[in-house]
């Protein structure tokens, strides 16, 4: 049983471990799912920022049991994707494991040795927060972050102005100093902030390139929570079956439903790259896809999604979708439903118009 609504609002929201700020008038969903193992989970799915960090966050709860994830790094969530969760979720009892909050008591950067440094640095302050010392599951992570009670050296200034990994906030006198990590990588950035201090105080503070994080261990964290393949046959719809259904004469508000329905999960292709994809369909589809890529890329240089689209990445998932049974023409429409999705959920977040269809 899954009961899915919307809605908005805009206020903070903390337990012991975070601070989330809710994007004012962001959109937000309320779920309830009752699993095959007879346990209920209810959840919300918010727009925000942990930490000064933009992210969506997805939190659960089953009586003391506290369950989260932080989508980000360019990976938002949409309406689609918590529906396969909320499935996911419904169907296997295992699949919430990975949202689950650790048994273990997070580890955090020793306070008394983080004060120190500061005390010697900058002199009176209070931390608000140590942040984690050791890797944990990244929607559990902590940034570290003081104030400190009086205008920073200007030396450390300019240096953590630079620093894409600090940011600082001045007020009445005193300023907040914060670290800031990609998803996954608070325990790094927190090493590296102590590092910056043990170096400043010793007279020996090098330049901002010189305390880059590992960006290798970025890739050892989950983007989103995986779904086993097994698991993904129950809970998306069969491809092939709906391609059949669009053949022939069909009304236009079907196809719009049909081809929004059309989830294909993990199969054949979706490993395949464009050189390959290529070799499986002739040049005259081919053109039209690339013809297709053009317009639609034309199209997004005024909008969001300037930054994202990839012609490449558009032509391969065009390919994917005729190889999966779409006709030309319902392929392009496909990739373009994906793409005001996409355009709609950045849209959103900035409170801007919503994408329009070509």
């Amino acid at each position: 049983m899954i009961k899915l609504k919307e809605g908005r609002s805009n206020y903070y929201k903390t337990d012991d471990t975070y601070e989330f700020r809710l994007d004012q008038g962001g959109r937000r969903w309320y779920f309830e799912v009752k699993s095959v193992d007879g346990t209920s989970l209810e959840g919300e799915v918010a727009s925000g920022q942990v930490q000064g960090r933009e992210c969506d966050v997805l939190t659960m709860r089953s009586g003391d049991e506290q369950f989260r994830w932080h989508f980000g790094n360019d990976n938002f969530i949409t309406e689609k994707k918590l529906r396969n969760i909320l499935k996911a979720l419904e169907k296997d009892p295992g699949f919430r494991d990975q949202f689950r909050r650790p048994a273990e008591k997070l580890k955090m950067v020793n306070t008394a040795h983080l004060s120190s440094l500061i005390q010697k640095a900058f002199g009176d302050h209070s931390v608000t927060s140590a942040g984690t010392e050791k890797p944990t599951g990244h929607s559990w992570e902590l940034a570290t972050k003081v104030v400190i009670n009086q205008k920073l050296p200007d030396d450390f200034m300019a240096f953590a102005r630079k620093y894409e990994h600090l940011s600082l906030v001045k007020s009445r006198g005193k300023t907040a100093l914060m670290v800031h990590f990609p998803l996954g990588l608070a325990s790094e950035a927190n090493a590296m902030f102590l590092k910056i201090l043990t170096d400043y105080t010793q007279g020996c503070l090098g330049t901002p390139k010189d305390y880059k994080l590992d960006a290798k261990a970025v890739s050892t964290r989950l983007a989103r929570p995986s779904i086993p393949e097994d698991l993904l046959k129950l809970i998306m719809p069969n491809v092939e079956e709906k391609a059949e259904s669009l053949k022939g004469p069909t009304h236009p508000a079907t196809v719009k439903k049909i081809l929004d329905g059309m989830e294909a999960g993990r199969d054949r292709f979706s490993g395949m790259r464009l050189g390959t994809l290529k070799e499986c369909v002739g040049d005259a589809v081919i053109y039209t896809f690339e013809e297709a890529c053009k317009a639609a890329k034309k199209h997004h240089q005024k909008s969001h999604f300037t930054h994202t689209f990839k012609p490449d990445n558009y032509l391969a998932r065009c390919i994917r979708w005729h190889l999966r049974g779409l006709s030309v023409e319902h392929a392009i429409d496909k990739v373009e439903q994906e793409n005001r999705a996409a355009e709609n959920s950045i849209a959103l977040r900035k409170g801007d118009s919503v994408y329009q269809a070509l």
